[in-house]
């Protein structure tokens, strides 16, 4: 005979553990913490709205909205093309607001964080290209 105490409290049981379980682990985790909506980053006076970063990992482009220290809002959108076979032959080139792309630097022996500098925008192509990373799990870009 079945015992409907046992029974219920089994099933009691089994749904507050999977209740548990789904609360503990959502179906979007990562490990790598992503930017809450509101944060922003900042880098040399310029701010980033994390909640406006994006990567389109197969075509290696990415971008987000950000502040100068003026005030000035824009786009900046990143992509990078191969020169040649090598993982480390890597042509840099930067858009803002939409505009022309302007090749900032080279992607090769040599660390990414040389890429550019505060006239050419390269430290934003380094933040913005880590912060574009963790958007898919990674922790940096490089």
């Amino acid at each position: 005979m079945i015992n409907l105490k046992k029974v219920t409290i089994a099933c009691i049981l089994g749904l507050g553990i999977s209740a548990m379980g789904s609360g503990i682990l959502p179906s979007d985790y990562s490990l790598i913490p992503i930017a809450q909506a509101s944060d922003t980053y900042t880098t040399h006076g310029y701010t980033i709205d994390t909640s406006s970063v994006w990567y389109d990992h197969d075509n290696e482009i990415f971008g987000a909205g950000v502040t100068d220290p003026d005030g000035n809002y824009f786009t900046a959108t990143y992509k990078m093309v191969k020169v040649s076979s090598s993982p480390y032959q890597i042509d840099v080139y930067e858009s803002k607001n939409n505009g022309p792309w302007v090749q900032i630097g080279v992607i090769n022996n040599e660390a990414s964080y040389q890429i550019g500098n505060k006239k050419t925008g390269g430290f934003l192509f380094r933040t913005i290209a880590d912060l574009a990373a963790r958007t898919v799990g990674y922790e940096k870009m490089f």
